[in-house]
């Protein structure tokens, strides 16, 4: 069996469709297809997502059959200079301008989760330095922090998952330039 065959049995076999791995592995269907048909050969961090995904190892992932493994030979990559300068520009373009928006958006989330959990401090600080601060400041104050407190989860699985889409589009954009 080709390593395709070998993807499509072991997704068979894990009782998952095409467009679940894509999923969870943040590449397309079609990318999934392209490997399971031979046409592209996935990278060897997306293999090991893979194998953890199917629950199989690695040497069973791309192992042929007994009957044709000496017949197996990778062919040698090659550079698709287009796909290249393509995911240069695009990297340059558009890829910084989202990073860098998307970075302010959380940073700016954090600024205001932090000053909302530390309002009642500044009120009960200008206090102490001889500052009259009505009570209702207070009480807006402690509304504040208790709107920061229940925004903490959020705008943590927010900035994680920035990261891990990060993370991802990095790792599988290599697969773009390099083909078989």
């Amino acid at each position: 069996m080709t390593l395709g065959e070998n993807l499509q049995a072991a997704r068979t076999a894990a009782n998952m469709s095409q467009e679940t791995v894509a999923q969870a592995l943040y590449v397309t269907r079609q990318t999934v297809s392209r490997w399971e048909q031979g046409h592209t050969l996935p990278n060897i961090y997306a293999l090991s997502d893979l194998c953890a995904l199917y629950g199989c190892s690695l040497d069973a992932l791309v192992a042929p059959s007994a009957e044709k493994k000496e017949e197996v030979t990778m062919p040698k990559p090659k550079i698709n200079w287009m796909a290249l300068f393509g995911l240069i520009w695009f990297d340059i373009i558009v890829a910084l301008a989202a990073v860098s928006v998307i970075g302010s958006l959380v940073l700016t989330a954090w600024a205001i989760e932090v000053s909302f959990v530390a309002s009642p401090l500044l009120v009960v600080g200008t206090n102490l330095l001889g500052y009259a601060v009505p009570w209702h400041q207070l009480a807006i104050a402690a509304v504040l922090a208790g709107i920061g407190i229940a925004a903490y989860q959020p705008v943590l699985r927010l900035t994680l998952y920035v990261w891990q889409m990060l993370r991802h589009y990095l790792r599988y954009s290599r697969q773009t330039v390099f083909s078989r």
